[in-house]
């Protein structure tokens, strides 16, 4: 068995990368020892925990799985896990962007087929919804992004269900007047 402090992290990738018999244990010290930088560097891209542990196991999965492309003339393991972890979050990001986009989009919006056409949109969402109240914010992403009903919402926030559908209706309503001021600075018209 492998003791902690006896193989560099280099070392550590090349029994993982050869499936030498202790890469099991070569894997598991490569885990413990970057998983708290890795959670909080994809904790700092997503700011909602429970999101942010399973992305980090997807990146040490994703690591394993992609061994062989690790070069340790460019980065160190833990550099490396890190970039990972940041595309891993970034894609996340953009995933939840799009599908707020379409959900929003479908929500009787007027003139909102116009401004997604504009390649900025994406980041002015992630601004905007970084800007709503945190309860708005998970609540609109819990609902149209992972799909949560709002009785589901109720039950697992402890709120009433007209509290939930308040929220998720101001936290439209301010997005909807961001975007708008969006597309008037996009068209280049006076605010």
């Amino acid at each position: 068995m492998l003791q902690d402090s006896e193989l560099s992290s280099f070392d550590l990738a090349r029994k993982i990368a050869n499936r030498d018999n202790d890469s099991e244990a070569a894997f598991t010290q490569i885990y413990h020892r970057n998983v708290d930088n890795v959670y909080s560097c994809v904790l700092r891209i997503l700011k909602r925990p429970e999101l942010a542990e399973e992305v980090t196991h997807e990146v040490f999965i994703l690591f394993q799985k992609n061994i062989d492309s690790y070069d340790p003339q460019k980065s160190s393991i833990s550099t490396y896990l890190l970039m990972l972890a940041k595309s891993a979050a970034k894609n996340v990001l953009k995933r939840e962007m799009r599908y707020v986009e379409e959900k929003i989009s479908d929500s009787n919006y007027n003139n909102q087929n116009d401004l997604i056409d504009k390649i900025t949109r994406e980041e002015t969402i992630r601004e905007s919804l970084a800007e709503l109240p945190k309860v708005k914010s998970d609540l609109l992403i819990e609902h149209y992004v992972e799909g949560n009903s709002i009785e589901e919402l109720s039950l697992k926030k402890g709120m009433s269900i007209g509290t939930i559908k308040s929220h998720l209706a101001r936290a439209r309503e301010i997005l909807k007047t961001k975007l708008a001021l969006f597309k008037k600075a996009s068209l280049g018209e006076d605010l």
